[in-house]
């Protein structure tokens, strides 16, 4: 094939038509030492073994996946262990295949090793996208990518790249908060992690007044303003502040004037400036500066009033759509945040996960057709922020009644925050969650606000009346009562 240093953009064909990763590795543009084929954000990737009768033709919609299937490949052929870390293949500007560079040296000095990456190739296909209105925009405001099912850590990273502000939201247990694992590793650690609650303030995360041990009070910086300051000084890295629940606090307080310089035309880029000026706290008023409501006090007795925000400074919140007893974010600050919408997995999508992460998918089978068809009956008769989420599969050493148990949990404050009837409800789980033996099902105790949903076990072979109370009374029945919030 022809030298990729040559092709440059053309890259991106290549990868359409499908290419060797020896190709990948021995061709590729090198920058910033990792290699990138530009232009490929959002694709399913395949991967095939031409070198064999095995061909992997199910798309891989996470890239990571795609990398730890290579790594397996490597090590049960040859017993070298490729140690790809991370995401390896990570989607960002460009797919960044920065775990093949590490393989190298072993391709050179095992032709073992060389003979497999010439026989396995990637091939992509680009994704449709969809929004949630014709116009871009989600029910919360701002623009939006909504019933996004390849959501992961590179697709988040680029869209923070691309808009500086990003809100994800997804039902509970989507995989929202799992995020910031991954995002910690294309962030290289340059994260800061705060969870919003009603008592969150601008003192707290902008700057306020704190005691002092002399009984005087001093104003001094919050996690805003820490992070504005480290990425001033880091100018050519990324930072990133992760805002886990965003809609807990009263947000327009919380930000208070600061949701004029959080727009992205409004950042700062100091990779210009002298290193002594690049600093977030100014004495005086600047160019992309905003005055602060409490005035900061540095360690060597001056004061700073004004704040400017960087460009390479991003934020990411997380919202969850299923708490109705949380505070919506107003239309001035939406507008200002990309909204991302985080779905819950699809029963085959699960189950594929799953058997990449080698769990006992068969056993399993019974529970993940239960969820996805309840979750089929929530979306029809209540609505898709009614959904369950599919992280409770997950998690080393997970069983059926592990998994069940946090599906009905969830199951509960749903039917409690939605105040669904006792008929729908019935309707919604059907003959129950398949645990062993036993079906586990919703019961609903008691009447108007006194009414709870409470778990109840029934044999398996055992039919219940149409409201589910007769199960309840039938031979050997175990029921398990926790009360639901909300």
């Amino acid at each position: 094939m022809a030298d990729m240093h040559e092709q440059e953009f053309n890259a991106k064909q290549r990868l359409e038509e499908g290419v060797s990763l020896l190709d990948l590795v021995e061709k590729c543009p090198k920058v910033d030492g990792e290699y990138r084929i530009d232009e490929i954000k959002n694709h399913n990737v395949y991967l095939y073994d031409t070198g064999t009768s095995w061909t992997d033709v199910r798309p891989k919609r996470r890239v990571s996946q795609v990398c730890k299937r290579i790594s397996a490949i490597v090590e049960e052929r040859t017993g070298v262990n490729p140690e790809i870390r991370g995401s390896g293949l990570s989607q960002s500007h460009a797919l960044a295949v920065n775990a093949l560079p590490a393989m190298a040296r072993e391709i050179q000095e095992r032709p073992e090793v060389a003979e497999i990456f010439r026989s396995l190739s990637l091939k992509i296909q680009p994704v449709a996208r969809t929004t949630s209105h014709d116009a871009g925009m989600t029910r919360n405001g701002g623009s939006a990518v909504s019933g996004q099912d390849d959501v992961t850590a590179e697709t988040v990273a680029t869209d923070l790249r691309n808009y500086s502000n990003v809100i994800v939201e997804g039902v509970a247990g989507c995989g929202k908060s799992h995020l910031l694992e991954d995002l910690a590793e294309v962030y290289e650690g340059r994260v800061e992690v705060v969870v919003f609650h009603p008592s969150t303030s601008y003192e707290d995360f902008v700057s306020g007044l704190r005691p002092q041990l002399d009984g005087s009070f001093k104003g001094e910086a919050g996690v805003f303003v820490d992070m504005c300051e480290r990425a001033c000084n880091d100018p050519e890295r990324d930072y990133l502040l992760f805002v886990d629940e965003i809609n807990r606090a009263n947000t327009s307080r919380v930000f208070g004037d600061l949701m004029l310089v959080l727009e992205a035309s409004k950042r700062v880029d100091l990779s210009d400036e002298a290193e002594p000026e690049r600093t977030a706290l100014l004495a005086d008023s600047s160019e992309g500066a905003i005055a602060l409501q409490t005035l900061v006090s540095l360690d060597n007795g001056s004061v700073r009033k004004y704040l400017r925000v960087p460009r390479n400074l991003h934020i990411l919140g997380t919202m969850n759509t299923t708490d109705r007893s949380v505070g919506t974010i107003d239309l001035a600050l939406r507008r200002r945040f990309h909204w991302i919408t985080m779905e819950p997995l699809s029963g085959e999508q699960l189950a594929s996960e799953l058997e990449e992460e080698g769990a006992g998918v068969d056993s399993l089978r019974p529970l993940i057709d239960w969820y996805s068809e309840t979750n089929r009956r929530l979306k029809e008769a209540v609505g898709p922020d009614a959904r369950l989420g599919h992280s409770y599969f997950f998690g080393e050493g997970k069983s059926a009644a592990d998994i069940a148990t946090g599906l009905l949990n969830q199951l509960k404050e749903v039917v409690a925050t939605f105040n669904i009837k006792t008929a729908d409800v019935d309707s919604i789980i059907g003959d129950g969650a398949p645990v062993g033996d036993e079906r586990w099902r919703i019961h609903l105790v008691g009447q108007g606000l006194g009414r709870r949903p409470e778990i109840q076990k029934v044999p398996a072979n055992e039919s219940s009346d149409a409201d589910g109370q007769g199960a309840s009374q039938g031979a050997g029945s175990e029921e398990t009562s926790t009360t639901a919030q909300g």
